[in-house]
């Protein structure tokens, strides 16, 4: 009868097979043509990455509580420009669930935020673009067509809870953004980039409320540091320049813009454009 005991109590606390067991334990107009990519298995629902739940780097060298202290619990910016595909399962968004979107929480900490650390927005990052945008700016070339941040939920754009977000309106299309570079910021891409009076964000939320126009890429000129778009009235600095390589649109499937390999959509954090 001891030995019997004994053997439920160290079942009640272990590990099989790495499973604990026991208690506590439609194209736009202005879109060049596309392919779409395969479908994978995978669900198209997900919550967002997350950051070890450890406090032990909470702290200075000093023991100071840290200036990012409150965001433990989020992912940290991004090192590294993210994979294009990171948001997109099968041939959909990557959705976020319902709790996870309605917990979002933009970090406030400062940081560089340039393209190589892309812009201090989330890894899966859209930007959504109205249709009565583009129609307006079709019919008076001086209208611009802002772009505005956020991720997918799972009936829509996802807003965060803590920020200003200027994701509204229905007939909605989605790009998926790379930073820009000298290989794919090319005349007539497809651009999503932060005016001059914007300039670079410091935080995660300056980078979600931060002035994102769209446009179609006329010129560039790599020694002044800037590029102009079509029917718009000024440059554009290229260190803000995000390329968009995917397109959604309601109803549709995610397409490559430009029918390009999925594998050649990533840029790399060396060949962005960054303030010198």
């Amino acid at each position: 009868m001891r030995s019997w005991k004994i053997a439920v109590v160290l079942l009640s606390g272990c590990v099989v097979n790495g499973k604990p067991y026991g208690s506590g334990s439609t194209t736009p107009s202005s879109t060049p043509p596309s392919s779409a990519p395969p479908p994978s298995q995978a669900s198209s629902s997900a919550a967002p990455p997350t950051a070890p739940d450890d406090r032990s780097d909470l702290y200075t060298a000093d023991g100071r509580v840290r200036e990012d202290a409150r965001y433990y619990k989020e992912p940290p910016y991004l090192s590294a420009p993210a994979d294009p595909w990171a948001a997109v399962t099968g041939d959909q968004p990557l959705r976020w669930t319902a709790e996870a979107a309605g917990h979002w929480t933009i970090r406030a900490n400062e940081s560089p935020c340039t393209a190589r650390e892309d812009h201090c927005l989330v890894k899966d990052t859209w930007f959504f673009v109205r249709q009565s945008d583009l129609d307006r700016h079709a019919q008076y070339k001086a209208a611009r067509v802002q772009a505005a941040v956020g991720v997918f939920g799972p009936d829509g754009p996802a807003r965060p809870w803590n920020a200003r977000s200027s994701v509204h309106g229905d007939n909605l299309t989605a790009y998926r953004t790379v930073p820009a570079t000298r290989k794919n910021l090319v005349r007539g891409a497809i651009v999503i980039g932060l005016t001059r009076e914007s300039t670079l964000p410091r935080t995660g939320i300056g980078a979600l409320e931060a002035s994102w126009v769209y446009g179609i890429v006329e010129d560039v000129n790599i020694d002044l540091g800037t590029y102009q778009l079509e029917d718009f009235n000024d440059t554009l600095p290229l260190e803000g320049a995000r390329v968009a390589v995917l397109f959604w649109k309601q109803g549709g499937t995610v397409q490559i813009i430009g029918g390009k390999p999925r594998d050649q959509l990533a840029v790399s954090a060396n060949d962005v454009f960054a303030p010198k």
